[in-house]
C-alpha cells in the first residue's frame, strides 16, 4: 500500500518539476496534476475502512523533554475531508485544462500540488507540529495563486494572507500552551487530556479553546473575519475559486471537528445556556450572524464572484450552527452539508468561471441573456442555485433540513428562524444571478462572440449536476460511507437510500423529488399549451414598447437586474455603513502610526532610554506569561 507520507512528497516532487521544467508546457503539467488527484482518489479508496493505519516517526531528541513522535494515521474525518479535496481537484482539472490560456496558468499548478501536500499532512497528520506545518503552507501557497503575480492583485492577495497569519500566530499560541501544559503534542492524546481538563478546570481550558476556535474560524470565514473571502475570490485564478469557495473555506471547519467540538461537547463544563455549554451556545449563534450578514452583504453585491463568496460565507456559518450544537445530528447535518457544499459551490464557480472564459466579465451588470449561449452552463448553474438555496431536489435541501432538524430538536426557535431568514435571502441573492447573468437582454457583443465552452470544460458541470441530483434524491449513497466518520461523535444512526431521520420527522427525498417534478410538469404543460396572441423581439417586450433614450438610462442600468432588489438594500443600508473593512482599515492605520513612532524611538540615537524602557516592559510582559 503507498504510503500517506509518499504521497506528500510526490506532490511536492511534481510541484518543483511543474514549476521548474514545465513553466512553458501547461498542457502537460495540468495532465500531471490530473494524473496525480486521480491517483490520491484511488490510494484514498484502497485506505477506506482501515482505520488502524498508521506511520510514525520519532523527534523527540530534537525537542528535549517534549514526546515527540509525529507521523501520519487514516481517521474518518481526515479520510472524507481528504478524498473530497482530492476528488474534486480531479474534477477541477479537467475545467482548468481547457481553462488555461493566460500567463497565470503556468504558476497555478505547482502551488496547488503544494496545496495539496499540505492538506494531506493536515488532515491524516497524528501531531500538532506537522499540522502547523501543513496550515502554513496552505496560506503561503494560496497568497501565490492568488496574487498571480500581478500588482493590482496584491491588496486583495496581503488581505487573504494577513488573516491566514493570524490564523497561523493563534494555531501555534495555543499549541505551544498545549506542549507546556500536557509534555506531548500527540492531537489524539491532547484531546483526551483536553476533555479532562475541560470538565475539571475548565477557565484553564478556556483560553486554549479560544484561540483554537478563533484560529479555525479565520480560516472558514466567518464574521467579522470574512473579509478576505470576498476579496480573495475576485482576484484568485477564474478556475482556482471552485477550491477556494467549495474546498480550503472548509479546512476551519475540518480543525474544529478534529479538536474543538470534540471536547466542548463531551467534556466542557463551563456556564450552560439552554443546555448549551456558554462557549458552545456563542460560536452557534456567531454561526447564525455570519450567515446573516453575508447573505445582507449579498443583495447588494454586482460581481459574480464576490457574491458567490458571500454564499460560501453563509454556508460556512450554516455548518458552524449546526456543529457546535454538539448533539448527533447537528454534527451528521452540518458534516453532509460541508460535503455538500464542496460539490455545489465548486460546481457554480466552475459556470462563473465558464463565463468569465468567454465574455471576460464578471460584472453582472454587463451581462445577460447567456442562456442562449451557454445552455449547459445556464444548466448547471440553475441546479447549482437550487441546491444552494436548500431547495429540493437538489443534495443542499437535504443537509439544510437536518440541520433545522437539530434546532427544533434543541428547541433554538430563534435560532431557527433566523437561520431560515438566510436561507430565504439565499434563494433571492441568488435568483437575481441567474437572472443578471443567462436571462433578460444579451448584450450585442455577447451576441456576436459568446458561444458554449468547450467540451472538456463541461466534463465536471455533468458530473457536478449529476451528483447534485443523484445526492439530493438519495442522500444515503453519502450518508452511509460516513456512518464510520459519525461513530466518532456518538452517532450510529442508520439511513436509507432516501429516507433521513431528524428529530421531529423523517424526510422521504424520493417521494418530494416526485412531487417536484409533477409539479414541473404540470407548470410546463399549462405554459405550452396556454394561448398566446404573437411573438414580439426581446427587445420590444423588454422596454415594453418604450424608447430607453427617454429615461435617461445608461448601459448599466438597461439590465434589467439593475437595483434589483432596491428595497431591501435601502432597508438594511443602516447596517452596511457599520462597514467592517473601515474598522480594519483604521485599526491598520493606528498600527503604522505606532509602527512608525516605535521605529523612530529605534533609529533615533537620541532616544535610546525609551528603548530600553520599551525592552524591560517587553520583558516584564513576557515574564507574567512564562
Amino acid at each position: 500500500m503507498i504510503s500517506i507520507g509518499t504521497m506528500i512528497i510526490l506532490a511536492v516532487v511534481l510541484a518543483l518539476i511543474t514549476r521548474v521544467f514545465l513553466m512553458k508546457h501547461k498542457l502537460l503539467s495540468w495532465v500531471l496534476f490530473s494524473a496525480y488527484t486521480a491517483f490520491s482518489v484511488f490510494v484514498l479508496l484502497k485506505l477506506y475502512g482501515n482505520w488502524n493505519y498508521f506511520e510514525t516517526m520519532n523527534l523527540s531528541y530534537l525537542v528535549g523533554r517534549i514526546n515527540m513522535r509525529p507521523g501520519f494515521m487514516n481517521k474518518p474525518l481526515g479520510w472524507f475531508f481528504s478524498f473530497f479535496v482530492m476528488a474534486m481537484s480531479f474534477l477541477n482539472s479537467f475545467f482548468s485544462m481547457g481553462f488555461s490560456k493566460s500567463i497565470h496558468s503556468r504558476n497555478i499548478v505547482p502551488h496547488w500540488l503544494m496545496i495539496l501536500a499540505a492538506s494531506l499532512t493536515v488532515f491524516f497528520t497524528k501531531d500538532w507540529l506537522l499540522f502547523i506545518i501543513g496550515w502554513e503552507t496552505l496560506g503561503w501557497a494560496s497568497f501565490f495563486i492568488i496574487m498571480g503575480g500581478k500588482q493590482k492583485k496584491y491588496k486583495d492577495s496581503m488581505s487573504y494572507y494577513f488573516f491566514s497569519l493570524v490564523s497561523g500566530m493563534l494555531l501555534i499560541a495555543a499549541v505551544w500552551m498545549i506542549g507546556i501544559k500536557f509534555r506531548t503534542l500527540n492531537i489524539h492524546t491532547t484531546t483526551r487530556s483536553m476533555i479532562i481538563l475541560a470538565k475539571n478546570t475548565p477557565w484553564q481550558a478556556f483560553p486554549i479553546l479560544l484561540m483554537l476556535t478563533l484560529s479555525f474560524l479565520i480560516k472558514s470565514g466567518a464574521y467579522p473575519f470574512h473579509i478576505w473571502a470576498p476579496r480573495a475570490h475576485k482576484s484568485a485564478p477564474a478556475d482556482f475559486s471552485p477550491f477556494i469557495s467549495g474546498i480550503m473555506i472548509k479546512f476551519g471547519i475540518f480543525g474544529l471537528l478534529l479538536y474543538v467540538i470534540p471536547i466542548v461537547s463531551k467534556g466542557y463544563a463551563g456556564y450552560s445556556i439552554f443546555g448549551m455549554p456558554v462557549f458552545a451556545w456563542v460560536f452557534s449563534w456567531l454561526g447564525i450572524i455570519t450567515s446573516a450578514i453575508a447573505t445582507v452583504l449579498a443583495f447588494s453585491e454586482n460581481d459574480a464572484k464576490r457574491l458567490m463568496a458571500y454564499s460560501s460565507v453563509a454556508n460556512a456559518g450554516y455548518i458552524i450552527t449546526a456543529i457546535f450544537l454538539g448533539t448527533a445530528l447537528g454534527i451528521k447535518g452540518g458534516l453532509l452539508h460541508a460535503f455538500n457544499h464542496m460539490i455545489f459551490k465548486a460546481v457554480i464557480f466552475m459556470t462563473i468561471a465558464a463565463v468569465v472564459y468567454r465574455t471576460g466579465e464578471t460584472d453582472m451588470n454587463k451581462m445577460g441573456g447567456l442562456a442562449y449561449k451557454m445552455p449547459i452552463t445556464f444548466m448547471t448553474f440553475l441546479l447549482g442555485i437550487i441546491a444552494a438555496a436548500g431547495i429540493a431536489p437538489m443534495n443542499g435541501f437535504v443537509s439544510k433540513w437536518m440541520i433545522y432538524q437539530a434546532l427544533l430538536g434543541q428547541k433554538h426557535y430563534f435560532m431557527t428562524v433566523a437561520m431560515f431568514f438566510a436561507s430565504t435571502g439565499a434563494f433571492l441573492y441568488l435568483y437575481r444571478a441567474l437572472h443578471a447573468i443567462f436571462l433578460g437582454q444579451i448584450r450585442e457583443v455577447h451576441e456576436r462572440e459568446v458561444k458554449e465552452v468547450p467540451f472538456l470544460m463541461q466534463i465536471p458541470m455533468w458530473i457536478g449536476m449529476i451528483l447534485m441530483f443523484g445526492l439530493g434524491v438519495f442522500p444515503g449513497y453519502l450518508l452511509r460511507p460516513m456512518m464510520p466518520l459519525m461513530k466518532t461523535f456518538g452517532s450510529s444512526i442508520s439511513e436509507s437510500l432516501n429516507v433521513v431521520q431528524g428529530s421531529v420527522g423523517s424526510l422521504n427525498t424520493l417521494f418530494s423529488t416526485v412531487i417536484f417534478i409533477l409539479g414541473v410538469v404540470i407548470a410546463a404543460a399549462i405554459f405550452f399549451l396556454s394561448a398566446k396572441t404573437h411573438k414580439t423581439p426581446m427587445m420590444d417586450n423588454y422596454t415594453s414598447g418604450e424608447d430607453p433614450e427617454e429615461w435617461n438610462v445608461t448601459p448599466n442600468k438597461y439590465q434589467f437586474s439593475y437595483g434589483f432588489y432596491e428595497p431591501i438594500t435601502k432597508m438594511f443600508a443602516w447596517a452596511l455603513k457599520r462597514s467592517v473593512d473601515k474598522a480594519y482599515f483604521k485599526a491598520s492605520y493606528i498600527l503604522k502610526i505606532i509602527g512608525r513612532e516605535i521605529n523612530m524611538i529605534f533609529t533615533d540615537h537620541n532616544n535610546w532610554g525609551y528603548a530600553a524602557l520599551l525592552g524591560l516592559l517587553a520583558m516584564i510582559i513576557g515574564g507574567l506569561f512564562l
